[in-house]
């Protein structure tokens, strides 16, 4: 009996100092993580997270399956040739044989005396590459109106035994779980917010600064929806300070007055946009490199060639506008706004003359060249 009652008290003990442990611990964990959170609260936002990735996945997967439908559709209508809007209105695939109806001729035959001249139009390989860019742009038309950021224009595709097109993302699809969003309901995302005047301390909190002095913000609302945006520190203060111009000039009615659709691009970035492995095809756009570098600089040349690979280079625009909507008064303004002068009496930035939505600044050839020659403007 004494054993077993000896037993009785160690049992007893060792429960006790469990309970101690245990509390203990749950103190220690609250104190440090909990931040007046119940406990479970953030294993409960993992779960939830998890459950946005999945739907993230299965929206891509469904845009996907209508997006090649109509796909098909368009190319087809069109002839098996896409056309790219361009400054020269050139055709995508090199079309040279015209309309006919409206329609793209595929072959020409044309009588010459008692004899009969025919010419193939159409090559049946470029229709790979037509489909796979219509495709991106009805794909990227989904991913934009999805309630969290999806890069766009982020996929290389591939086709295989013509019947199915593979996409390979660049990027990945990112969701802060330290945002306070994501302790809502999935539903909150989707519901209609007033927007408001950009918050500089929650912008700072929102950017990622990253190594060599460059800053991540993408996801923010400077940043359009679906791209990647990266500047240099310097750089994406000018541009914070263009944002609080915008609003002192009152030409946004309510929230975020810019909006930023590309910036720093690393050396491999600038070489997909040259090398046509990105949804723009230049390659297969401009296959002559003396012409395709009047529309995308060969990375080779370094920043110098390549000013967006400086990190001090925006393509802008004004939020809730493309490039495609904005009118000449549009223009007129984002250049008034981005070529305002800071406290030192210099522009915050220098437009390209050639591009109305590329600004520049923080000492990079042309913004250097345009302060030392006292030019504010168009260089």
């Amino acid at each position: 009996m004494k054993s077993k009652k000896g037993a009785l008290v160690y049992n007893w003990t060792l429960t006790l100092m469990i309970i101690f442990i245990l509390g203990w611990a749950y103190i220690q964990f609250y104190s440090k993580y909990a931040k007046n959170e119940p406990l479970g609260l953030k294993q409960l936002t993992l779960f939830r997270i998890y459950a946005k990735g999945e739907s993230v996945l299965f929206y891509i997967d469904q845009s996907a399956k209508y997006s090649l439908e109509q796909s098909a559709y368009d190319l087809a209508k069109s002839g098996g040739v896409s056309e790219i809007e361009v400054s020269d209105a050139e055709t995508f695939a090199g079309y040279e044989c015209g309309k006919f109806n409206d329609a793209y001729v595929w072959y020409q035959l044309r009588k010459n005396g008692e004899k009969y001249n025919s010419k193939d139009c159409f090559d049946e390989k470029s229709a790979e590459t037509n489909l796979g860019y219509i495709f991106n742009k009805n794909l990227d038309k989904y991913l934009v109106n999805y309630p969290i950021n999806i890069p766009s224009g982020n996929y290389n595709y591939r086709f295989r035994d013509n019947l199915e097109i593979i996409g390979l993302a660049s990027l990945p699809i990112n969701i802060n779980i330290f945002k306070k969003e994501v302790l809502e309901d999935f539903s909150t995302a989707t519901r209609d917010v007033k927007p408001k005047p950009i918050d500089i301390s929650q912008l700072n909190k929102d950017t990622t600064k990253l190594s060599e002095g460059f800053r991540d913000f993408t996801g923010t609302d400077l940043c359009a929806k679906g791209s990647k945006c990266v500047l240099k520190e310097d750089a994406f203060q000018q541009l914070v300070k263009s944002e609080k111009i915008a609003e002192s000039k009152k030409l946004c009615k309510e929230g975020t007055c810019l909006e930023v659709y590309s910036g720093y691009r690393s050396y491999d970035e600038q070489n997909s946009l040259w090398n046509g492995s990105t949804s723009e095809k230049y390659a297969d756009r401009y296959k002559d490199p003396a012409v395709r570098i009047k529309y995308v600089c060969n990375p080779d040349g370094g920043e110098k060639s390549c000013p967006h690979m400086s990190g001090n280079v925006v393509d802008i625009r004004l939020a809730g506008k493309t490039t495609s909507t904005m009118n000449s008064a549009d223009w007129n303004n984002l250049y008034s706004i981005m070529t305002s002068f800071d406290t030192n009496r210099q522009p915050l930035w220098v437009k390209y003359s050639n591009e109305p939505w590329h600004f520049e600044c923080c000492n990079t050839p042309r913004y250097a060249r345009a302060i030392s020659q006292g030019v504010t403007s168009t260089v």
